[in-house]
């Protein structure tokens, strides 16, 4: 019995550290665009762990390599960047092999919502400027950013659908479980 904890306690130590690298990928593409390597491979690595812990290691790394051939053709075409591509890949060995097309069905709503609240926003960018976040600090830099990315059309931090579609997944699963 206490073996089963001790596995239930780890398992959730890992979600929540995989919760926390996926939330500093969104701060890191929301202020640059970017995604870090080390990052992604950190999730992967968390993922591949939770997958050997529940045992459907076999079944969910086929269905991992699936979703890289697609993201990786999404990014071929210009549809999504480089670093959601290795992303998506990462993120998909948190959840189980089951699971893998509603994580995915979950990262498109939350990208489309992402995309509808862009879309709104932009008009809103060209017109206001938020008077208190004229200062040197991030949020002020961020903010300016983003606000020159909305006149612009420029791209989305798909990070943030991912990490949402991600984590609405995961707590499905422990909700339905």
């Amino acid at each position: 019995m206490n073996q089963i904890i001790l596995l239930q306690l780890l398992q959730n130590v890992l979600l929540a550290l995989s919760a926390i690298l996926l939330c500093l990928t969104v701060w890191q593409d929301v202020a640059t665009r970017l995604i870090s390597n080390r990052l992604t491979v950190a999730i992967a690595a968390l993922g591949l762990l939770l997958r050997l812990l529940q045992g459907d290691v076999l079944y969910a790394l086929p269905c991992m390599v699936l979703i890289f051939i697609a993201a990786f053709s999404c990014w071929q075409m210009r549809w999504i960047g480089g670093g959601d591509a290795k992303l998506i890949t990462a993120a998909s060995l948190l959840v189980p092999a089951h699971d893998m097309a509603l994580q995915l069905f979950a990262i498109t709503l939350a990208g489309g919502v992402l995309a509808l609240a862009m879309v709104a926003l932009r008009p809103l960018a060209a017109q206001y400027a938020l008077p208190s976040l004229s200062g040197r600090g991030t949020f002020a830099r961020i903010w300016r950013v983003e606000q020159w990315r909305l006149r612009h059309g420029g791209s989305l931090p798909y990070a943030a659908a991912i990490t949402i579609g991600t984590l609405t997944c995961l707590l499905l699963e422990g909700w339905m479980s």
